[in-house]
Parts: structure tokens; sequence; C-alpha cells
């Protein structure tokens, strides 16, 4: 079971379209180790209690900017970590339970959102940095979900935006100055999948298993076929294959290339191991932009994040602009001849 350290806690830490269902889908058929499909739970908690960088979008009937202020003037911080902290251990464990299985594989897309979250919580969990080429992961958003590299760069503004442009960056922080981390590319899990499980297992203190690789067999398999989250691609495949390895020379576009290139910059592709794509890029005539200017451009999908939470209104701000609209002439003119109606919110 899982203690309140994180021993017998794993994180596969990746943007999505990086071959993390994949690897899930292997290590789930280890006998000891269990990989839920996606649960986004510490996801879920940090929109309770969000830092001065995280930004709370959600708009419901109880009115979500208010929850958080309550729950800001009922707990601190650190008071809030440990209920975190319990709430987690009881839900990881309880299906670890359920499974009869003893190490449980946390895979959710966009948990670097959560990265000081991860650290606090469970600072002795194993981390899985599966790394894949930023530019096949926008071919693959591409191709599987008609995302374009311009809505991954923030046009329009999306949460994927944030996916290549921070996440990637953000990951790669972490991954330098924490322990109990581990980097696998994603080009090596399909061209040589049983050395890099191996070197998974190794990290996680379990033997590997031939069984793993057969991992149409794992109840990860099973269980992504009748849940919304996860690749569906998967499941076309019986064994790991090479097909998506540098696809994005023929699924992007000379103009996409470039924008993505914009917007990340040689640091990141130098950083996760791509410094052979970005001398193709070179000969290939790309312009390779500055950090300062990657930063530039960043910085403005900031700034639109900005934009948009300012849209967010407390409900007595809304009802006031619902008053002064009721009281335009041209309004009242249409009450009066019942061209209009309004209704008390």
């Amino acid at each position: 079971m899982i203690d309140n350290n994180g021993q017998n806690l794993g994180y596969i830490l990746s943007s999505p379209r990086s071959g993390s269902t994949l690897l899930s889908a292997i290590l789930d058929g280890h006998t000891s180790i269990h990989v839920p499909n996606e649960p986004w739970i510490l996801l879920g908690l940090s929109t309770l209690y969000p830092n001065e960088e995280t930004h709370t979008h959600t708009i419901c009937r109880h009115d979500q900017q208010y929850a958080v202020q309550g729950i800001r003037q009922f707990i601190t911080p650190e008071q809030f970590y440990e209920a975190s902290r319990q709430f987690a251990l009881a839900a990881y464990n309880s299906v670890l339970e359920t499974k009869k299985k003893t190490i449980l594989i946390d895979k959710t897309p966009r948990y670097f959102h959560v990265i000081p979250m991860l650290k606090e919580l469970f600072p002795a969990a194993k981390k899985i940095w599966l790394k894949r080429n930023p530019l096949d992961i926008a071919a693959s958003y591409l191709s599987t979900w008609s995302i374009t590299p311009e809505m991954l760069t923030g046009t329009p503004l999306l949460p994927v935006s944030f996916d290549l442009t921070f996440g990637l960056p953000s990951i790669a922080e972490f991954a330098s100055t924490s322990s109990n981390f581990i980097e696998i590319k994603y080009e090596d899990l399909v061209s040589d999948t049983e050395q890099a499980v191996q070197k998974v297992c190794a990290h996680l203190d379990v033997s590997y298993e031939n069984e793993m690789l057969e991992y149409t067999k794992s109840e990860a398999i099973a269980s992504n076929t009748q849940q919304s989250l996860g690749d569906k691609k998967i499941l076309k495949h019986h064994r790991p294959h090479s097909q998506s390895v540098n696809t994005w020379v023929s699924v992007l576009d000379s103009a996409q290339v470039q924008l993505i290139v914009d917007y990340l910059g040689e640091e990141i592709f130098v950083r996760m191991g791509y410094e052979d794509t970005i001398a193709q890029l070179k000969i290939m005539g790309y312009k390779i932009p500055s950090q300062h200017s990657v930063s530039a451009r960043k910085h403005e999908i900031l700034e639109k994040e900005s934009r948009l939470c300012s849209y967010h209104l407390p409900l007595e701000e809304l009802r006031a602009s619902y008053q002064k609209l009721q009281n335009k002439k041209w309004v009242r003119f249409g009450r009066l001849i019942k061209a209009c109606k309004f209704k008390p919110i």
C-alpha cells in the first residue's frame, strides 16, 4: 500500500500525445503494478485551493470563486495539502486493494500544472518522464484530434495551448531539480521496448516480467475501451511499433513547423535529447528563435489567459450589469411593447 510519503506510488509525466497510454498499458501488465486510466485526481483537488499562478475558470451554480475564498479562509495551505494527501491516499489505496496489487502509477496528462502539489504531497513517489519529439507530438494532435499548431500556441486560447509551451519546460525543470526521476524516450520505448521497460521496472524496484509486453491482455486496455479518456489508437496494434516516429515531416506543413519552433525554441529540444531535430531544421532552412523571443511569445499566452479570467464576474457584479441593462431606454421600450422579457437572476 502507499504511505504518506508516496512509497509504492508513481507518476508518469508527459504532455498528451506522448505515448503514455502505451507505457501505462505495458506497466499494468505487471503482477504488482496497477495503472488506472487517467485519474486526474490531483488536478481536481488543485482547483479548490489554487495558487497565484493558477486560474480557476469554473462557472457553476454555487460560484467557484466564492468556494475558493471560503476554503482559503477556513484552512491554511498546509492543512489543505494534508487533507488532499489523505484524500488521494484513500482513493489510491482503495483502488489498489480492489485490484489486489501493491504499486499504483498515476498516468494523468497535464500534471505539469500541479508540480508544486506533487512535490509537497508525495516526495518519495517515483516519477517517470516520458519524452517525445515535440514536433511529433504536434503532428499527433493534428492527425488524431484535428488540433492545429495554432491552437497549441494560443490561437484561440485553449487548455491544449499550455501542453507544449509550458508543460514541457515545467517537467524538464522538475526532472532537473528532483530525485526519484527517470527519463524515457518514446522513440526508445517503441524501438527497443524490452530494454526501456526493464529500465522503468528497475526504477520502480520491481522485477521485469516478459508478459508485460503483451499489453493487449492488460486490464488497462480493457478499461480503455470503456472510458472516454486515454488514447484509442493503441487498440489498433498488438505490439509497440515505430510508425509514429518522425511523422511531423509528412503531417505538418512548413508554416506549422515554424510556428511550433517559434514557441518552443531550441533549448527544450536539446534538454529533451532532440538536438538532431534542431540540426535537421537548420539544414532545412527553418529559423531558430532566441530564448528571449520564445519567452515573449509565451508571455502573450499568459496575457490572453489573464484577459479571459477577467471576464469571470462574481454574481453581484453580474446582477449589477443586468440591472443596468434593464434600465437602458431601448430595453424599457422593448419591454413596453413586449418585444423582450427579462427574468430575475
